[in-house]
């Protein structure tokens, strides 16, 4: 395989654990009442 489409693979499976982490703290948020305060700022920001 070469270089470009071992970064197309990289790239689709980045995009599939962006999509899945967003659709997780998506639920997460939905769950909770609006009372409820969560601080997320920064989180899975790092490299």
């Amino acid at each position: 395989m070469n270089g470009e489409g071992e970064a197309s693979v990289v790239n689709a499976v980045r995009k599939e654990q962006f999509q899945f982490c967003y659709d997780c703290l998506l639920e997460y948020v939905n769950t909770h009442d609006g009372n409820t305060y969560c601080n997320i700022q920064g989180v899975g920001l790092r490299q």
